[in-house]
């Protein structure tokens, strides 16, 4: 049964039978291509289950590539005392209330090395019983 409206689905073109190489489009001389659009391919699984809050938190705890020194004895002190010097010696030039900030930084990664020191003395009692 066919409706007087719609025609038959079997229209369009099959094949090309005459096909010449002028019949390429090509753009004027002296202007350069566009690169088409083209969409970022992903698995269909990381669009539809994307990562919960908690699993992105843990990537940046946690970070995929961690520098190897880093793991080298006294790394993140030697880091933090370069840090508190670095605040100190910029909260003597800034402003009264920018150096108030610089001066509590300073002293937060003071306590930080100092409570990393009492860490490291309860860790050798540790394993010296």
């Amino acid at each position: 049964m066919q409706s007087g409206r719609i025609g038959p689905l079997n229209s369009g073109l099959a094949d090309i039978t005459r096909w010449r190489n002028s019949d390429e489009a090509h753009l004027p001389t002296g202007q350069m291509v566009r690169l088409p659009f083209v969409p970022e391919q992903r698995a269909l699984d990381a669009i539809l289950r994307r990562e919960t809050l908690e699993e992105r938190l843990a990537g940046f705890v946690v970070p995929d590539r961690i520098s190897p020194e880093l793991g080298e004895p006294g790394a993140i002190r030697n880091a933090r005392l370069a840090a508190r010097a670095r605040f100190a010696g910029l909260a003597a030039r800034a402003t009264p209330r920018a150096a108030a900030a610089l001066r509590a930084a300073a002293d937060l990664l003071s306590q930080e090395s100092d409570l990393d020191d009492e860490v490291q003395t309860a860790l050798a009692a540790l394993l010296r019983a």
